[in-house]
């Protein structure tokens, strides 16, 4: 709580891999930032995900994403009355942004229109990418590394 490459280790076991939706709204200094020798805090993010989940992170962070997940995209929303303009990267494993499944919720909301309004359902969208060749996030090494936390998070 406070930093959260420390705030990572904490996390119990269960929790990696059980998300449908994680949103990430971290400064770049700290998304950057290594939680252990071999992984980044939006790597360890990642991990959260259900292989069939959703990464949000605002901001441009396309390029990250594509290499990491087999689909991405950026969405762009102009009409942000407060900052003008808001960039959103999304990456999933198995979601195809270009090819969703929509629903109407009839959640009522300040910003999407409900599904029959919406003329183009990519009017937000800046970038694509579907990478064939993306690494999966989390994979078993073959050295028979200790499972055991080799730094304490320091509360």
């Amino acid at each position: 709580f406070g930093d959260a490459s420390k705030s990572l280790l904490m996390l119990p076991r269960e929790y990696f891999g059980s998300f449908d939706l994680v949103l990430v709204d971290l400064s770049e200094t700290v998304t950057s930032m290594s939680v252990t020798d071999k992984l980044d805090i939006l790597g360890a993010l990642a991990l959260l995900v259900k292989p069939d989940g959703i990464i949000l992170k605002n901001e441009v962070y396309f390029e990250s994403f594509a290499s990491m997940f087999k689909y991405s995209v950026m969405v762009n929303w102009y009409d942000n009355p407060i900052i003008c303009s808001q960039v959103m990267t999304m990456g999933s494993n198995t979601v195809d942004f270009l090819n969703p499944t929509l629903q109407d919720t009839d959640i009522e909301n300040l910003f999407i229109k409900p599904l029959k309004e919406i003329d183009d359902p990519f009017e937000y969208y800046h970038d694509y990418a579907k990478n064939t060749t993306s690494r999966p996030v989390c994979y078993k090494s073959d050295s028979d590394e200790s499972s055991s936390q080799e730094r304490s998070p320091g509360i």
